[in-house]
């Protein structure tokens, strides 16, 4: 009784850790208007996630984006033969766990790419005493960043024992546990090996800049469905965070996102993206839907999808 105590007690902690992290994870990233794209290595002990974090951080960085290696909190208590840390408890386990995600979160909304070699979720695979609560909240941590997700293929002639705890057969087995969990999550993953690492960065540069796209298109459709009495239809893109809004007679405005709000240089005054009392939201997104699409055939120029 006393145990299941506990882990009700550390259950209810963690849930409210998940409530407010994801709110300091979209201030910090609107803080600085910027979103952070997190890469997470996942593979079992000695699989190789550290010499492919820091083989993609470099080639992110000679391509000119500002990336950062996030290390492993475990490998620093085996190094510093902290043991006791490592038992597998989920006490312990949820100690690791917020002291790795301090160690990520501190560059959310200041870097381009935060590069790990231990992902949220590896937290519960080394959790003796994991329940579906605690699973399920990490899973939920997981999902508050913008995330890519890659496997190492493991070269078994490389393994080095040094700071593991665990040898090479455990460490497969470990492989195997990794890779049924993002199964069974339905987490899309690529797989890592030297010679594919420019396929990772490309895929990783190419997410990030989808995410950013999305985010600063779903500021321009909260914008456009609050002003929709002004009947903007045609939403073209500028450059990176200016768009062209045009209504039905083919005037226009310019509008700037700056940190989650809409800047209207005419005015230079930052409009709030909330939606006017009595507006039925479903209703204006498939009006706004529909209007993009007829302004999109009719237009020579790009229109965003909302």
């Amino acid at each position: 009784m006393q145990e299941e105590n506990q882990h009700e007690s550390l259950n209810a902690d963690m849930q409210e850790y998940a409530f407010e992290h994801i709110d300091k994870v979209y201030q910090q990233q609107a803080l600085h208007n910027r979103q952070t794209l997190v890469i997470s290595a996942f593979g079992g002990p000695g699989s190789g996630k550290t010499v492919a974090c820091m083989d993609i951080c470099q080639q992110l960085k000679k391509r000119g984006y500002n990336a950062e290696y996030v290390s492993e909190v475990a490998k620093d208590y085996v190094y510093d033969e902290n043991f006791e840390m490592l038992d597998g408890t989920a006490e312990h386990q949820y100690e690791i766990l917020q002291e790795q995600l301090k160690r990520v979160d501190r560059y959310i909304g200041k870097v381009d790419f935060v590069v790990t070699d231990s992902p949220i979720l590896l937290n519960g695979i080394y959790n003796q005493q994991l329940t579906p609560e605690y699973a399920r909240t990490l899973l939920e941590i997981h999902g508050q960043y913008n995330n890519f997700v890659f496997f190492v293929n493991r070269d078994k002639t490389q393994f080095q024992q040094e700071g593991r705890i665990h040898d090479l057969q455990e460490s497969m087995e470990k492989d195997l546990q990794i890779q049924n969990l993002l199964d069974d999550n339905k987490i899309y993953y690529g797989t890592y090996n030297h010679e594919t690492v420019g396929k990772i960065v490309d895929n990783s540069i190419h997410t990030l800049h989808r995410i950013r796209d999305a985010h600063s298109n779903q500021i321009v459709k909260d914008f456009v469905l609050q002003n929709y009495q002004e009947g903007y239809v045609d939403i073209e893109k500028v450059d990176d965070l200016k768009y062209k809004l045009t209504d039905k007679t083919g005037d226009s405005i310019e509008v700037i996102i700056e940190k989650d709000k809409i800047i209207v240089p005419a005015t230079q005054e930052p409009t709030e993206v909330n939606f006017p009392e009595g507006i039925d939201e479903a209703k204006l997104d498939e009006l706004a839907e529909e209007m993009l699409l007829e302004a999109q055939s009719a237009s020579q120029g790009p229109v965003l999808g909302m």
